[in-house]
């Protein structure tokens, strides 16, 4: 995977988070960019010389692409609030293991924010109250 530079941080463009059904929806709260560019800041520096980024499995969903992936009715991914991210170490192009991502985020939002844990990916939100499950199985 190749690193790119970001239209909303230096690693996140607007089109990532766009919902993937291809209807246009591409809505993107203002904090989220932020939370997950902070992830890979973080990975950077915990891992000196490395070339962290991140890949946006999911993002922002239609209310007809959010039923169809099973997405529950009250998803964050409805409101532009949500993404579903593998961080990578981009110099052997490997993902930083999902739990180690979703531990960074409770440690740095202990009382607010949605985050779930699930095999190969991190789901972390913006909400202002705090979420936490495990989809792992």
């Amino acid at each position: 995977m190749e690193k790119r530079m970001g239209d909303m941080t230096p690693n996140l463009s607007r089109k990532e988070f766009a919902c993937q059904c291809g209807c246009g929806y591409d809505t993107v709260d203002y904090d989220l960019p932020d939370v997950i560019q902070n992830a890979v800041y973080h990975f950077q520096d915990k891992h000196q010389g490395l070339r962290i980024h991140v890949k946006i499995n999911s993002g922002t969903r239609c209310e007809t692409h959010n039923t169809n992936v099973g997405g529950s009715m009250e998803s964050q991914h409805l409101y532009g609030k949500a993404a579903d991210i593998v961080i990578y170490d981009g110099l052997t192009d490997t993902a930083i293991p999902a739990s180690k991502v979703a531990d960074y985020f409770e440690r740095i939002y202990p009382r607010s924010h949605g985050i779930g844990r699930y095999n190969g990916r991190t789901h972390i939100d913006v909400r202002t109250a705090r979420a936490r499950w495990d989809n792992r199985s």
